[in-house]
């Protein structure tokens, strides 16, 4: 019975897909929200299409691995944390297209944003270790958690003259080699943070944001902006959250 064949086979392929389905379900490491995407603006102005880095002279080729932030001393030589851990110092020869690299100091995972401090020191954020100080072969934790949840994603960092540092954790669950989860997942585990050197003392200045990322002070110093990832800011629109005296608005 041809039919009634095709029809038991059916029936269990269909009771066999479900029973994935749940396993899936019940296994997945993510508890998605549902997702809003933005409208993409149009590509006018400041969207257009161009050509401007097609001219663009590749640095050292090879010996820089995945480089994330950049930041550059007051001799004119830049800094940048790499995907093998080390922050790596790149000098600029006569020409100022050859250069030359080399291994600052080690820090260890995925060192990604950069500033320098009021004092000259290079300030990191290691998404697990949390916000550091480094100085050519030494590297000092200054902050991994506040509010007593400690840091999965230290992520983007400035810091004011007056030797204030502003940094995000971009997500207290997932760690930086599950960033994915956490955009997936689309749900505010990320914050804003601060740390007083003279203190050594770290607050909380927002929180339930959706991955936020680079942080930048304004030149005179009286507001900061960052994205919120999630947000699609950096992808389609420019969304900046401006901070000043615990107030948020995006524009």
């Amino acid at each position: 019975m041809p039919n009634f064949t095709i029809a038991v086979v059916a029936a269990a392929l269909c009771i066999a897909l479900a029973a994935a389905w749940r396993a899936l379900l019940r296994n997945s490491p993510i508890d998605a929200a549902n997702i809003q995407l933005p409208h993409p603006p149009q590509r006018l102005g400041v969207f257009a299409h161009n050509k401007r880095l097609q001219n663009a002279h590749k640095l050292g080729s090879g010996l820089i691995p995945n480089p994330e932030d950049l930041v550059f001393d007051s001799q004119g030589r830049l800094y940048t944390g790499c995907g093998d851990g080390w922050i790596k110092r790149i000098s600029f020869l006569d020409n100022q297209l050859v250069v030359h690299v080399e291994n600052w100091t080690y820090v260890g995972g995925r060192p990604l944003g950069l500033a320098f401090g009021s004092h000259g020191e290079l300030l990191v954020c290691e998404p697990s270790q949390g916000l550091l100080n480094v100085t050519e072969g030494h590297v000092e934790i200054l902050t991994e958690e506040a509010d007593g949840l400690k840091f999965k994603f230290a992520d983007g960092v400035d810091a004011s003259r007056e030797g204030a540092v502003y940094f995000t954790d971009a997500s207290y669950k997932y760690g930086f080699h599950d960033h994915l989860f956490d955009i997936l997942e689309y749900r505010p585990h990320g914050r804003l943070l601060k740390y007083e050197a003279a203190t050594k003392t770290t607050s909380v200045l927002l929180k339930d944001l959706y991955f936020p990322n680079g942080v930048a002070l304004s030149d005179k110093q009286d507001f900061l902006v960052f994205c919120e990832t999630s947000l699609y800011a950096p992808l389609h629109s420019i969304i900046n959250v401006f901070y000043k005296e615990r107030s948020r608005s995006c524009t």
